[in-house]
């Protein structure tokens, strides 16, 4: 690794530190901060893409305490979901109906919509002829 590599692993981790404890980066700042380190306004632009995807906002303007609560989500609980069973569907009405037919070389796809007595039900098969076994339905 060479000394520009480590300066710019350096700023990104400086950068993704303040990102954690302020909960979001401020764009005109991060971007001082990585184009010293950075060729160029697209790295940068890719560099804050990624911060945002990691859960840290990046905003124009410093948000006041009430703005950064209202962002942030609520945590997610570790509480398992109860399992519902699935409402039964019902007799079949009438016979399936192919709705959507999608072919291309190498096999196709399709959608078939059946009537039940409680509504509609959907599935889709598929037929892939690079694999003679592989026929869902």
């Amino acid at each position: 690794m060479t000394t520009n590599d480590s300066k710019r692993l350096a700023t990104l981790k400086s950068l993704i530190d303040i990102g954690k404890s302020q909960g979001y980066v401020v764009r005109a700042e991060a971007a001082a901060m990585l184009s010293a380190e950075l060729l160029n306004e697209e790295q940068v632009a890719d560099v804050l893409a990624t911060i945002d995807d990691m859960g840290m906002f990046v905003v124009d303007d410093p948000p006041t305490a009430k703005e950064l609560a209202a962002m942030k989500t609520p945590s997610v609980s570790a509480t398992p979901t109860p399992a519902v069973a699935p409402p039964s569907l019902g007799p079949a009405i009438g016979a399936p109906i192919v709705v959507l037919k999608v072919g291309a070389e190498g096999g196709e796809i399709r959608r078939i919509a059946q009537e039940l007595a409680t509504g509609w039900r959907y599935r889709y098969s598929m037929f892939d002829q690079s694999d003679p076994l592989c026929i869902r339905a």
